[in-house]
């Protein structure tokens, strides 16, 4: 029996397990780990193409919530964005000023900006994981 292992498009084959009796199981994941990272080999490109979708900027209306609410829908709303993408929350809770940096801190991901115009904050926070 023959075994065939696909990983990001690489490829490996252990052989015969049987034949391989020298070999402890363990040696063999070690042995497929080992050709697989030797095997990969990562994409670069000088610009963006056609296949990796742009960036995009997600807004999130929690005007007139209050602790905790505005983060609470921040955090959902982060689990259905993509990594990469940002999402842009407009709250008018002045509790969110400490909040917002304590939750990005606490997930990961990346406040990039902290604005307040008329009373309104805005937050924008890049989803990194």
């Amino acid at each position: 029996m023959s075994v065939t292992i696909a990983y990001a498009g690489a490829f490996s084959t252990l052989g015969d397990w049987k034949s391989n009796k020298d070999i402890t199981p363990g040696l063999r994941l070690v042995r497929w780990r080992l050709e697989t990272a030797l095997s990969y080999q990562p994409v670069t490109t000088t610009g963006r193409s056609a296949s990796i979708p742009a960036m995009s900027d997600h807004p999130l209306d929690t005007k007139g919530l209050q602790c905790p609410l505005p983060v609470l829908r921040a955090r959902k709303a982060m689990k259905a964005i993509a990594v990469g993408d940002t999402l842009t929350v407009e709250a008018t809770d002045p509790g969110s000023r400490k909040d917002f940096p304590a939750f990005c801190d606490a997930t990961g991901n990346r406040l990039l900006s902290v604005e307040e115009v008329g009373g309104v904050l805005r937050f924008v926070i890049e989803r990194l994981v």
